[in-house]
């Protein structure tokens, strides 16, 4: 569990996003839970972030869901990595 950014704790969320604990999140899932003024402040910096530091970010729930459920339908074993232009 990571710390919103205005609560000043470790760990918390910029840490990971910039990587200056060692670790650095590869994918961010922001769902707003409440429109309150500090929360949505939380989420505009989660992602700026996200957006410079390259990291791929979801900020809606159906599409959360559906990478989810995309990710477990996939065998690891059935997967193979190709270079782009060879997907049509």
């Amino acid at each position: 569990m990571l710390h919103k950014v205005s609560e000043e704790k470790s760990p918390n969320i910029l840490e990971y996003l910039s990587g200056s604990n060692g670790k650095k999140l590869h994918l961010v899932i922001n769902i707003p839970a409440a429109f309150t003024k500090k929360e949505l402040e939380d989420e505009y910096v989660i992602r700026r972030k996200a957006a410079d530091y390259g990291i791929p970010l979801i900020t809606n729930l159906q599409l959360a869901r559906l990478l989810a459920e995309a990710i477990a339908a996939v065998k690891p074993e059935e997967l193979e990595v190709k270079a782009w232009d060879e997907y049509n």
